[in-house]
């Protein structure tokens, strides 16, 4: 098992830092936009073609006769990092040190570094654990850092 305490720089397994709960993967990250926070996913959609042409007009391209749009899997949680912030008043924290892509919800706590007196950085922390709760009753709130396969501080 791996154990991290304190802070290393240059290092790729501390890109993150976080006191929240684990959300999952982009399908859990989906469902948690739709169901808990009440954003409405648009579907994601490439070009079908290279042509320059209406695709709002045109369902087909003139030029080759390839649909207008073609559906995506392509999902990125990052575009609603905002939108959570302003909607639950937590962050939206990826693990981008495993190949899961796995996101966690909760307050970043590097981001806290020199922002505040640690009375104000402890009152955030209260305040994560009343919303986490409230979102996620069976599950509680922890440290995470690193990567969630086996991380903690």
């Amino acid at each position: 098992m791996k154990i991290r305490n304190g802070f290393v720089s240059n290092s790729s397994s501390s890109s993150f830092c976080v006191f929240g709960v684990n959300i999952g993967d982009d399908e859990k990250v989906k469902k948690f936009l739709k169901n808990v926070v009440k954003i409405d996913i648009e579907d994601q959609k490439e070009q079908g073609c290279e042509h320059d042409f209406n695709r709002d007009k045109n369902k087909f391209c003139p030029e080759c006769g390839n649909t207008a749009w073609e559906e995506s899997d392509y999902f990125d949680a990052y575009e609603y990092e905002d939108e959570i912030k302003k909607k639950v008043g937590l962050d939206l924290i990826p693990d981008c040190c495993d190949d899961t892509s796995e996101f966690f919800l909760g307050v970043d706590i590097q981001g806290l570094e020199g922002k505040g007196s640690a009375e104000d950085k402890i009152k955030k922390l209260s305040d994560a654990v009343i919303i986490l709760k409230g979102l996620f009753p069976k599950t509680k709130p922890d440290f995470y850092s690193g990567s969630s396969s086996g991380w903690l501080i």
